[in-house]
């Protein structure tokens, strides 16, 4: 056959090889201010002014494409959801644009949020009132670290905070954070360093992570104080992760964990050595009005299961003391018009060769559908706990679950919960700040090992609440709920920030073993 031929032997024209894709020749950073000076709103001038914007070199670390690299939109899109998971921004556009001898040049456009806050908070949960003060930096000198400083007191707990974190350590993608807390009833220190699952591209991973507690552990039963025993909580964790798989990403674990955690004269300690491996499948659609306000959110669809094992090696003895299992999946299937559904499980054990220990089970769905201006979501959760080593009871109260209802109002180591609400946003606006209002009805129940799982037994509220937003300002909705104990038969107000409950649940693989941490 003659050289050039656009024809094979079987004489079917042959297909022309793909384009390949352009060259991307300018990547060009644009960081706006929070307001533009063509909007015209009271005191922007000054906000713009008192707010340190980002520095470009903080947004050019986020962006997984560079120049003289071939085009690629989905790292694009990637790029776009690493810069909104930041925090930062209230809004984030990457376009490429048709540039000189078949190149691109790709326009990042970022728009600031207000991320210093000296402030006041107010919180009304269960009937407890919790006021702060703190100063809070997100973005400290522009430079992407966030320092917090508070202290917040309700009528039964005092809790001062002292937090740094930086996600982007010397420009590197190592993420550190520390944290202090000194309670009225424990003292406690958070460091961590981590290598975290950045991008789809990533090859690898790792954490090492140490937390230390001191204090007292406040037992609940049904609302009431039982028990105030000692508590010391000593865990940590390091782990290395490999990442493999183009469409389909395999996720290989190994390392080991410690845990030496007492509550009174009850002591929990484990060695665990052990690996793990996963898969996960997963796009993403952008969506907005579905947690916050004029935001958009990137919503996951997809598949994720998960394995980890290991063993409790004592050294002194020189003998495996138990086995540990870890399984978790999720599932993920999003639309624009039909309902959205998400599934996710979860189990973890200990086996000594005669039981089970430390055994929590946890199972959730949730379903979402936009219609028009509103927005119904619905989610069921049921957790289970049983033969643990260090007494634990699982919670049902206006903190967890279940609307109108006192703190720690309902206490067991089975807990099921069912939230239904119709989030309805307005085209009302205040200086840049939108309303909503919410419908709701929750139901659940918490049940001690023995008591019989009833429907006739659950409790019950209903209500309406106030959403008030602002992506300029906060990434999160102030709350206000009106609920109707139906148990109780009376009322009672919440006043708390972001949403009750999310709409969908996210696909991300496991960070380490978890094993160690005592269950809240």
């Amino acid at each position: 056959m003659p050289a050039g031929s656009a024809f094979c032997q079987n004489g079917s024209a042959a297909k022309p090889a793909p384009a390949p894709a352009p060259i991307i020749q300018q990547v060009e950073i644009e960081a706006r201010e929070i307001i533009d000076g063509s909007e015209k709103v009271p005191f922007s001038g000054l906000m713009n002014l008192l707010h340190i914007r980002t520095k470009k070199h903080v947004i050019r670390q986020e962006l997984l494409f560079r120049e003289r690299e071939r085009y690629d939109h989905d790292l694009l899109y990637e790029s776009a959801r690493n810069l909104r998971s930041l925090g930062l921004f209230s809004e984030v556009r990457i376009n490429a644009l048709p540039h000189a001898h078949d190149s691109v040049k790709v326009v990042v456009m970022t728009r600031d949020r207000w991320t210093t806050s000296l402030n006041t908070s107010y919180k009304l949960l269960g009937g407890v009132h919790y006021f702060g003060i703190g100063l809070v930096e997100d973005n400290v000198l522009g430079l992407g670290k966030a320092l917090e400083m508070s202290y917040n007191q309700s009528t039964d707990h005092i809790l001062r905070q002292v937090q740094y974190r930086d996600t982007r350590l010397l420009g590197t993608r190592y993420t550190t954070g520390l944290k202090f807390q000194h309670n009225s009833d424990r003292e406690s220190y958070d460091a961590i360093l981590t290598r975290p699952f950045f991008a789809w591209q990533s090859r690898w991973g790792g954490k090492i992570s140490l937390q230390s507690a001191n204090g007292i552990y406040r037992r609940f039963l049904h609302g009431e104080l039982v028990e105030e025993p000692r508590l010391r909580e000593r865990n940590g964790e390091i782990i290395f992760d490999v990442y493999h798989g183009r469409t389909t990403k395999r996720h290989f674990m190994i390392g080991a964990a410690f845990s030496d955690n007492r509550i009174g004269a009850e002591r929990r300690a484990i060695n665990l050595v052990g690996a793990g491996f996963g898969l996960m499948k997963r796009t993403f659609r952008e969506m907005t009005n579905l947690d916050n306000f004029e935001q958009i959110e990137d919503v996951p669809s997809g598949m994720l299961a998960e394995a980890i094992v290991g063993v409790d090696y004592e050294a002194e003895q020189r003998r495996v003391e138990q086995f540990y299992l870890r399984q978790r999946f999720g599932f993920a299937r999003t639309h624009l018009s039909l309902p959205s559904f998400y599934a996710n499980a979860l189990l973890q054990t200990f086996y000594d060769r005669k039981q089970r220990n430390d055994v929590i089970f946890s199972a959730e769905l949730k379903t979402f559908k936009p219609l028009a201006h509103h927005l119904l979501v619905l989610r069921a959760a049921w957790t289970q706990i049983a033969n643990f080593t260090l007494t634990q009871s699982l919670l049902l109260d206006d903190e967890n679950g279940l609307r109108g209802y006192s703190l720690r109002s309902r206490t067991g180591t089975r807990r099921l919960v069912l939230n239904l609400e119709d989030r309805m946003r307005s085209r009302i606006k205040v200086y840049m700040f939108g309303f909503g209002l919410a419908a709701f009805a929750d139901l659940g129940n918490a049940w001690e090992e023995g008591e019989a799982v009833k429907w006739q037994s659950l409790q019950s509220s209903f209500g309406l609440g106030l959403r008030i937003g602002n992506s300029r300002f906060t990434s999160a909705l102030n709350r206000l709920d009106v609920a109707y104990n139906a148990t109780e038969k009376r009322f009672r107000i919440s006043i708390s920030r972001g949403s009750y409950f999310s709409a969908y649940s996210a696909l991300n693989f496991s960070s380490g073993f978890e094993a160690g941490s005592i269950v809240p």
